[in-house]
């Protein structure tokens, strides 16, 4: 029989923010479930922590595509659960909710809640309630763990090529053949307090503009194309909507 949910978690040299990931997941979700771990260090820094709640635990080799795209297909590849979660390893669940959406999903591909920031040891709510696909296709506004999937409705795994947003263009990916459902809950809180200038996610940064434009030329929407705009112009990128109102004829939705 197979497991009800399976978490996927990608980590990197973090074995602290990792046991407590692990830890909310093992106190507060009770239904059948599997963990897989999948490191990136080459020392093997999260073997501790997946030992000690009985996840499955995968090093990756030299071999290996690096990154948490390629950490999360290598997941997708061996889970076995009905639902998958994908957990960054510094966020934590807060509650059952997430086995609540499961047990609630009524039909439905994509089971989506509201969520906290973690910051400065105190959490701030944010709403997702009312995003659909047009919000998605200007600004990723789901983030890991804040959605259970059906396994069995993912078409397409994650782009290895992207330096970032790899979550946002596997949703958009797959979202045109799912049934979305929101929750009125908050099951994960985003730690943000990790985010300084020797993140991965904050070197990352400065080529964010990069992948939005890639993103916005393979899911073309020239209705959207002022609100892509002034997306980009947050992030300091003048750009006229003529400039984003990429032909949506030329099969760019083909992976």
């Amino acid at each position: 029989m197979n497991p009800v949910i399976t978490f996927i978690v990608p980590t990197y040299k973090r074995p602290e923010t990792l046991l407590r990931c692990l830890t909310s997941i093992k106190t507060f979700i009770y239904v059948d479930i599997e963990i897989i771990v999948i490191d990136d260090s080459m020392d093997g820094e999260g073997s501790a922590a997946a030992v000690s709640v009985g996840a499955k635990y995968i090093r990756k080799s030299k071999a290996d595509r690096r990154g948490p795209g390629a950490s999360r297909n290598m997941g997708l590849s061996l889970a076995k659960g009905d639902f998958v979660v994908f957990i960054d390893d510094d966020d934590f669940l807060l509650g059952d909710d997430l086995q609540k959406m499961v047990a609630g999903a009524d039909g439905n591909d994509l089971l989506f809640a509201n969520y906290f920031i973690y910051a400065n040891d105190g959490l701030s709510p944010r709403t997702v309630a009312g995003v659909g696909v047009d919000d998605l296709l200007v600004l990723n506004r789901l983030p890991m763990g804040s959605f259970a999937v059906r396994r069995s409705a993912i078409t397409y795994g994650f782009d290895e090529d992207m330096r970032s947003h790899e979550d946002w263009d596997f949703l958009l990916r797959n979202i045109y053949h799912w049934k979305l459902k929101h929750f009125d809950c908050s099951p994960i809180a985003i730690d943000k307090s990790l985010n300084d200038t020797s993140s991965i996610s904050a070197r990352s940064r400065q080529f964010f503009w990069i992948d939005f434009l890639s993103i916005y030329s393979r899911f073309p929407c020239p209705r959207l194309a002022e609100k892509r705009c002034q997306t980009m112009r947050s992030m300091g990128l003048n750009l006229a909507p003529e400039q984003l109102a990429f032909d949506p004829s030329v099969g760019q939705r083909v992976f």
